[in-house]
């Protein structure tokens, strides 16, 4: 069973750790302490966190989306099963995948990422 962890830090520790910041806030506030900077600091701090997140997110996501986005526009233009020259190899276009596109020739198949074949120049 893998480990669900992130680099030196664990899910649950950073759950436990939020709960434990909302729990003091609610009890300093209970106690009649003014939190209105802590929970302004408490927000922000939070906000950051999900700005961050979001940004690692999508950075990790770009390669992933690029092909799907390449697949897209490949479906539109690639003859259906049409012979087409790419990277010096001729084949036939037997399926434009989200991730690859999957060409035989004769008995042999291979696939080609989506973005690089939106790169090369595709002869027909």
């Amino acid at each position: 069973m893998r480990d669900a962890t992130l680099p030196g830090l664990r899910i649950g520790a950073v759950a436990h750790a939020g709960v434990v910041l909302i729990v003091g806030a609610v009890a300093l506030e209970q106690l009649g302490v003014d939190t209105a900077l802590v929970l302004t600091a408490l927000a922000s701090l939070l906000a950051g966190l999900g700005v961050m997140l979001g940004v690692a997110l999508a950075l990790g996501a770009r390669p992933i989306v690029t092909h799907i986005l390449a697949g897209h526009f490949l479906r539109q233009s690639l003859p259906r099963e049409g012979k087409i020259d790419v990277c010096g190899r001729q084949g036939t276009v037997e399926r434009v995948g989200a991730t690859d596109t999957l060409l035989r020739d004769g008995e042999r198949s291979w696939s080609i990422p989506n973005a690089q074949l939106l790169e090369e120049i595709v002869g027909r």
